[in-house]
Protein backbone atom coordinates (compact mmCIF):
# COMPACT_ATOMS: atom_id res chain seq x y z
CA UNK A 1 0.00 0.00 0.00
CA UNK A 2 1.41 3.35 -1.03
CA UNK A 3 2.02 6.22 1.36
CA UNK A 4 -0.66 8.24 -0.44
CA UNK A 5 -3.21 5.48 0.15
CA UNK A 6 -2.28 5.28 3.82
CA UNK A 7 -2.65 9.05 4.17
CA UNK A 8 -6.03 9.01 2.43
CA UNK A 9 -7.32 6.13 4.60
CA UNK A 10 -5.99 7.74 7.79
CA UNK A 11 -7.50 11.09 6.88
CA UNK A 12 -10.83 9.51 6.05
CA UNK A 13 -10.83 7.53 9.31
CA UNK A 14 -9.96 10.68 11.27
CA UNK A 15 -12.68 12.68 9.54
CA UNK A 16 -15.21 9.95 10.21
CA UNK A 17 -14.18 9.73 13.85
CA UNK A 18 -14.37 13.51 14.19
CA UNK A 19 -17.85 13.53 12.62
CA UNK A 20 -18.94 10.77 14.99
CA UNK A 21 -17.64 12.66 18.01
CA UNK A 22 -19.38 15.84 16.89
CA UNK A 23 -22.61 13.92 16.29
CA UNK A 24 -22.39 12.39 19.75
CA UNK A 25 -21.74 15.81 21.28
CA UNK A 26 -24.77 17.22 19.47
CA UNK A 27 -26.94 14.33 20.72
CA UNK A 28 -25.70 14.81 24.27
CA UNK A 29 -26.40 18.54 24.06
CA UNK A 30 -29.93 17.82 22.85
CA UNK A 31 -30.51 15.35 25.69
CA UNK A 32 -29.08 17.77 28.26
CA UNK A 33 -31.41 20.50 27.01
CA UNK A 34 -34.45 18.19 27.10
CA UNK A 35 -33.72 16.83 30.59
CA UNK A 36 -32.93 20.30 31.93
CA UNK A 37 -36.24 21.48 30.50
CA UNK A 38 -38.06 18.55 32.14
CA UNK A 39 -36.39 19.35 35.48
CA UNK A 40 -37.59 22.93 35.19
CA UNK A 41 -41.16 21.82 34.38
CA UNK A 42 -41.36 19.58 37.47
CA UNK A 43 -39.26 21.87 39.67
CA UNK A 44 -36.54 19.26 40.00
CA UNK A 45 -32.78 19.13 39.58
CA UNK A 46 -30.74 17.65 36.74
CA UNK A 47 -27.16 16.36 36.70
CA UNK A 48 -25.75 15.51 33.24
CA UNK A 49 -23.47 12.59 32.39
CA UNK A 50 -20.20 13.01 34.26
CA UNK A 51 -16.90 11.36 35.09
CA UNK A 52 -14.08 10.10 32.90
CA UNK A 53 -14.86 8.15 29.73
CA UNK A 54 -14.17 4.72 31.27
CA UNK A 55 -16.27 5.39 34.41
CA UNK A 56 -19.23 7.50 33.45
CA UNK A 57 -21.97 8.49 35.88
CA UNK A 58 -25.39 8.45 34.17
CA UNK A 59 -27.58 11.51 33.75
CA UNK A 60 -29.98 11.89 36.66
CA UNK A 61 -33.06 14.00 37.32
CA UNK A 62 -34.65 14.21 40.78
CA UNK A 63 -37.97 15.78 41.70
CA UNK A 64 -40.71 15.66 44.32
CA UNK A 65 -44.17 15.53 42.74
CA UNK A 66 -47.40 15.09 44.73
CA UNK A 67 -45.19 14.38 47.78
CA UNK A 68 -43.56 11.49 45.91
CA UNK A 69 -39.83 11.49 45.24
CA UNK A 70 -39.16 10.50 41.61
CA UNK A 71 -35.78 9.83 39.98
CA UNK A 72 -35.11 9.63 36.24
CA UNK A 73 -31.92 8.17 34.83
CA UNK A 74 -30.70 6.29 31.77
CA UNK A 75 -28.78 3.06 31.34
CA UNK A 76 -27.46 0.80 28.59
CA UNK A 77 -27.92 -2.95 28.23
CA UNK A 78 -25.28 -4.67 26.12
CA UNK A 79 -25.52 -8.14 24.61
CA UNK A 80 -21.93 -8.08 23.37
CA UNK A 81 -22.80 -7.44 19.73
CA UNK A 82 -25.42 -4.74 20.22
CA UNK A 83 -26.51 -2.36 22.95
CA UNK A 84 -29.79 -0.68 23.83
CA UNK A 85 -30.30 2.50 25.85
CA UNK A 86 -33.27 2.89 28.20
CA UNK A 87 -34.89 5.67 30.21
CA UNK A 88 -35.89 4.64 33.74
CA UNK A 89 -38.13 6.46 36.21
CA UNK A 90 -38.18 5.22 39.81
CA UNK A 91 -40.32 6.06 42.85
CA UNK A 92 -40.82 4.61 46.31
CA UNK A 93 -44.51 3.75 46.78
CA UNK A 94 -46.23 4.17 50.16
CA UNK A 95 -48.65 1.49 51.37
CA UNK A 96 -47.71 -1.02 48.68
CA UNK A 97 -46.11 -3.91 50.55
CA UNK A 98 -47.16 -7.15 48.89
CA UNK A 99 -48.61 -5.35 45.86
CA UNK A 100 -47.25 -6.57 42.51
CA UNK A 101 -48.37 -4.87 39.30
CA UNK A 102 -47.00 -4.98 35.77
CA UNK A 103 -48.53 -2.73 33.12
CA UNK A 104 -47.37 -2.52 29.54
CA UNK A 105 -48.70 -1.68 26.09
CA UNK A 106 -50.52 -4.34 24.13
CA UNK A 107 -48.37 -5.98 21.42
CA UNK A 108 -47.99 -9.27 19.59
CA UNK A 109 -46.34 -11.19 22.38
CA UNK A 110 -48.91 -10.03 24.93
CA UNK A 111 -51.65 -11.18 22.57
CA UNK A 112 -50.02 -14.58 22.28
CA UNK A 113 -49.72 -14.72 26.06
CA UNK A 114 -53.42 -14.13 26.50
CA UNK A 115 -54.18 -16.74 23.83
CA UNK A 116 -52.25 -19.32 25.82
CA UNK A 117 -53.94 -18.44 29.10
CA UNK A 118 -51.67 -15.82 30.65
CA UNK A 119 -53.51 -13.75 33.24
CA UNK A 120 -54.65 -10.38 31.99
CA UNK A 121 -56.57 -8.19 34.44
CA UNK A 122 -59.17 -5.85 32.96
CA UNK A 123 -59.63 -2.85 35.23
CA UNK A 124 -62.90 -1.55 33.77
CA UNK A 125 -61.60 1.48 31.82
CA UNK A 126 -62.30 0.62 28.14
CA UNK A 127 -59.58 2.86 26.70
CA UNK A 128 -56.97 1.60 29.17
CA UNK A 129 -57.98 -2.06 28.81
CA UNK A 130 -57.76 -1.77 25.03
CA UNK A 131 -54.17 -0.52 25.04
CA UNK A 132 -52.58 -2.13 28.11
CA UNK A 133 -51.89 -5.57 29.51
CA UNK A 134 -52.02 -5.82 33.31
CA UNK A 135 -50.49 -8.62 35.37
CA UNK A 136 -51.10 -8.49 39.12
CA UNK A 137 -50.72 -10.42 42.37
CA UNK A 138 -54.38 -9.58 43.04
CA UNK A 139 -57.01 -8.62 40.48
CA UNK A 140 -58.95 -6.68 43.11
CA UNK A 141 -55.89 -4.66 44.15
CA UNK A 142 -55.11 -3.96 40.49
CA UNK A 143 -58.64 -2.64 39.89
CA UNK A 144 -58.49 -0.45 42.99
CA UNK A 145 -55.01 0.86 42.16
CA UNK A 146 -55.55 1.42 38.44
CA UNK A 147 -58.57 3.66 38.72
CA UNK A 148 -59.80 7.00 37.43
CA UNK A 149 -57.11 9.63 36.96
CA UNK A 150 -54.38 6.97 37.27
CA UNK A 151 -55.44 5.03 34.16
CA UNK A 152 -56.12 8.28 32.32
CA UNK A 153 -52.59 9.46 33.11
CA UNK A 154 -50.96 6.16 32.11
CA UNK A 155 -52.68 6.31 28.72
CA UNK A 156 -50.71 9.52 28.03
CA UNK A 157 -47.34 7.67 28.21
CA UNK A 158 -47.88 4.40 26.30
CA UNK A 159 -44.15 4.01 25.57
CA UNK A 160 -43.43 3.16 29.21
CA UNK A 161 -43.70 -0.21 30.93
CA UNK A 162 -44.65 0.06 34.62
CA UNK A 163 -43.56 -2.42 37.29
CA UNK A 164 -44.55 -2.14 40.96
CA UNK A 165 -42.93 -4.62 43.31
CA UNK A 166 -41.29 -4.61 46.76
CA UNK A 167 -42.54 -1.06 47.38
CA UNK A 168 -40.78 0.36 44.32
CA UNK A 169 -42.33 1.56 41.07
CA UNK A 170 -40.26 1.64 37.89
CA UNK A 171 -41.34 2.96 34.50
CA UNK A 172 -39.02 2.09 31.64
CA UNK A 173 -39.02 2.89 27.94
CA UNK A 174 -36.60 2.07 25.14
CA UNK A 175 -34.21 4.84 24.14
CA UNK A 176 -33.30 7.99 26.01
CA UNK A 177 -36.22 10.42 26.03
CA UNK A 178 -35.14 13.55 24.16
CA UNK A 179 -38.32 15.59 24.64
CA UNK A 180 -38.56 17.65 27.81
CA UNK A 181 -42.37 17.82 27.80
CA UNK A 182 -42.67 14.05 27.35
CA UNK A 183 -40.20 13.33 30.15
CA UNK A 184 -41.94 15.77 32.53
CA UNK A 185 -45.29 14.19 31.71
CA UNK A 186 -43.93 10.71 32.39
CA UNK A 187 -42.48 11.85 35.73
CA UNK A 188 -45.88 13.22 36.75
CA UNK A 189 -47.56 9.96 35.75
CA UNK A 190 -45.13 7.90 37.84
CA UNK A 191 -45.81 10.16 40.83
CA UNK A 192 -49.56 9.76 40.31
CA UNK A 193 -49.34 5.96 40.16
CA UNK A 194 -47.06 5.86 43.21
CA UNK A 195 -49.34 8.16 45.22
CA UNK A 196 -52.26 5.78 44.75
CA UNK A 197 -51.27 3.75 47.85
CA UNK A 198 -51.73 6.77 50.11
CA UNK A 199 -54.87 7.83 48.25
CA UNK A 200 -56.55 4.48 48.84
CA UNK A 201 -55.80 4.79 52.56
CA UNK A 202 -57.23 8.33 52.57
CA UNK A 203 -60.32 7.21 50.62
CA UNK A 204 -60.97 4.50 53.20
CA UNK A 205 -60.80 7.00 56.07
CA UNK A 206 -63.04 9.44 54.16
CA UNK A 207 -65.57 6.69 53.45
CA UNK A 208 -65.68 5.75 57.14
CA UNK A 209 -66.22 9.38 58.12
CA UNK A 210 -69.00 9.97 55.60
CA UNK A 211 -70.80 6.83 56.73
CA UNK A 212 -70.57 7.98 60.34
CA UNK A 213 -68.00 5.34 61.22
CA UNK A 214 -64.88 5.17 63.36
CA UNK A 215 -61.74 3.70 61.79
CA UNK A 216 -60.41 0.64 63.62
CA UNK A 217 -57.64 -0.16 61.11
CA UNK A 218 -56.46 2.06 58.29
CA UNK A 219 -56.35 0.43 54.85
CA UNK A 220 -52.96 -1.27 54.69
CA UNK A 221 -52.04 -3.81 51.99
CA UNK A 222 -49.43 -5.47 54.20
CA UNK A 223 -52.10 -7.05 56.43
CA UNK A 224 -54.40 -10.02 55.81
CA UNK A 225 -57.23 -7.88 57.21
CA UNK A 226 -56.51 -4.76 55.22
CA UNK A 227 -58.70 -2.29 57.09
CA UNK A 228 -61.92 -1.84 59.06
CA UNK A 229 -64.26 0.69 60.64
CA UNK A 230 -67.30 0.50 62.92
CA UNK A 231 -70.66 2.09 62.17
CA UNK A 232 -73.59 2.30 64.55
CA UNK A 233 -76.95 2.03 62.80
CA UNK A 234 -80.25 1.83 64.69
CA UNK A 235 -78.34 1.06 67.89
CA UNK A 236 -76.40 -1.81 66.31
CA UNK A 237 -72.62 -1.78 65.84
CA UNK A 238 -71.70 -3.00 62.36
CA UNK A 239 -68.14 -3.60 61.22
CA UNK A 240 -67.12 -2.79 57.65
CA UNK A 241 -63.84 -4.42 56.66
CA UNK A 242 -61.67 -5.31 53.68
CA UNK A 243 -60.19 -8.81 53.96
CA UNK A 244 -58.20 -11.27 51.89
CA UNK A 245 -59.87 -14.50 50.86
CA UNK A 246 -57.28 -16.58 48.99
CA UNK A 247 -56.11 -14.32 46.14
CA UNK A 248 -59.23 -12.15 46.21
CA UNK A 249 -60.36 -9.21 48.35
CA UNK A 250 -63.81 -8.83 49.85
CA UNK A 251 -65.56 -6.00 51.65
CA UNK A 252 -67.57 -7.40 54.54
CA UNK A 253 -70.40 -6.01 56.66
CA UNK A 254 -70.74 -7.98 59.88
CA UNK A 255 -72.45 -8.06 63.28
CA UNK A 256 -71.86 -10.44 66.24
CA UNK A 257 -75.33 -11.97 66.01
CA UNK A 258 -77.25 -14.46 63.90
CA UNK A 259 -80.42 -13.53 62.07
CA UNK A 260 -83.45 -15.41 60.72
CA UNK A 261 -84.84 -14.20 57.42
CA UNK A 262 -88.42 -14.35 56.22
CA UNK A 263 -89.37 -13.47 52.65
CA UNK A 264 -89.78 -9.78 53.44
CA UNK A 265 -86.33 -9.59 55.03
CA UNK A 266 -84.74 -11.42 52.10
CA UNK A 267 -86.36 -9.03 49.63
CA UNK A 268 -85.26 -6.01 51.66
CA UNK A 269 -81.63 -7.14 51.73
CA UNK A 270 -81.66 -8.13 48.06
CA UNK A 271 -82.97 -4.68 47.13
CA UNK A 272 -80.32 -3.01 49.28
CA UNK A 273 -77.52 -5.11 47.75
CA UNK A 274 -78.72 -4.01 44.31
CA UNK A 275 -75.91 -4.04 41.76
CA UNK A 276 -73.16 -4.47 44.33
CA UNK A 277 -71.11 -7.63 43.54
CA UNK A 278 -72.28 -10.05 46.24
CA UNK A 279 -69.70 -12.72 47.12
CA UNK A 280 -71.67 -14.45 49.90
CA UNK A 281 -74.20 -13.89 52.63
CA UNK A 282 -73.95 -15.83 55.89
CA UNK A 283 -76.60 -14.88 58.45
CA UNK A 284 -77.87 -18.00 60.23
CA UNK A 285 -74.80 -18.27 62.48
CA UNK A 286 -73.05 -15.53 64.43
CA UNK A 287 -71.36 -13.42 63.30
CA UNK A 288 -73.71 -12.56 60.46
CA UNK A 289 -71.81 -11.43 57.36
CA UNK A 290 -72.56 -9.88 53.99
CA UNK A 291 -69.47 -10.08 51.77
CA UNK A 292 -69.01 -8.04 48.59
CA UNK A 293 -66.31 -8.71 45.99
CA UNK A 294 -63.40 -6.27 45.82
CA UNK A 295 -62.80 -3.01 47.69
CA UNK A 296 -66.19 -1.29 47.74
CA UNK A 297 -66.14 2.51 47.82
CA UNK A 298 -69.68 3.39 46.70
CA UNK A 299 -70.79 5.53 49.62
CA UNK A 300 -74.49 5.69 48.70
CA UNK A 301 -74.77 1.95 48.04
CA UNK A 302 -72.98 1.01 51.27
CA UNK A 303 -75.08 3.49 53.26
CA UNK A 304 -78.26 1.93 51.91
CA UNK A 305 -77.04 -1.62 52.63
CA UNK A 306 -75.91 -0.74 56.18
CA UNK A 307 -79.37 0.66 56.99
CA UNK A 308 -81.14 -2.39 55.58
CA UNK A 309 -78.79 -4.78 57.37
CA UNK A 310 -79.27 -3.00 60.70
CA UNK A 311 -83.04 -2.98 60.24
CA UNK A 312 -83.13 -6.73 59.57
CA UNK A 313 -80.85 -7.40 62.52
CA UNK A 314 -82.97 -5.27 64.82
CA UNK A 315 -86.16 -7.04 63.87
CA UNK A 316 -85.05 -10.64 63.50
CA UNK A 317 -81.66 -11.15 65.17
CA UNK A 318 -80.95 -13.97 67.61
CA UNK A 319 -78.53 -12.44 70.08
CA UNK A 320 -77.80 -9.49 72.35
CA UNK A 321 -79.48 -6.92 70.05
CA UNK A 322 -82.91 -8.52 70.14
Amino acid sequence: MSLVSIVIITTGFGAGLYALVRLNQAMEAKLDAAWSDAARLVQGTYAPVGGVWYRRTPRRLEATIERIGVVADSYIVSTGKTSQAFTRLTATVPNSRGVVLSVYTEHLFASLGKAFGAQDVEVGDPRFDHHFVVKASSEDVARAWLHGVVTEAMCSVPDFRFQLEDGTLQAICGGIVDDGDKLARALRVVAKVAARGSQLEDEWATLASRLGGIVRQSLNFARADLGSFTVNRKGIDLVVAVEREDDALVTTLSAPVAVTLDDDAKAKLAEAVGSLPLARMQLVDAPSVIALRGIQRDEAALDRLLDAFAEVLGERSIGPYR
